[in-house]
């Protein structure tokens, strides 16, 4: 990666870590992120782009593109299922009778 991009990344980080503590100090209450999600995610990135700038050269371009392609689907699918099951789940205001 460019070195602009990873200061570029590094700074927003520092700006959402900043933003979250202002709020919990300003709103008070439990607004902290969640730490364990977020150096999990943060983990999975940096082995997940590691192990993709390994791989890279390996993998031919037209299978590569139908894997990202597969996953996009799979994610869309998944959100898709996701909204119909807490749509269904709702349940209709009663209606107000005057």
């Amino acid at each position: 990666m460019a070195p602009a991009t990873l200061l570029a990344t590094f700074l927003t980080s520092i700006a959402g870590i900043a933003t979250y503590g202002v709020l919990q100090v300003t709103q008070g209450g439990g607004i902290a992120p969640e730490w364990i999600l977020g150096i999990s995610m943060g983990l999975g990135g940096f082995l997940g782009s590691y192990a993709g700038a390994r791989l890279h050269s390996r993998l031919p371009e037209a299978s590569l593109r139908r894997l990202l392609g597969l996953i996009a689907c799979l994610v869309a699918a998944r959100y898709a299922q996701t909204a119909i099951q807490q749509s269904s789940s709702r349940t209709p205001a009663p209606a107000v009778s005057r």
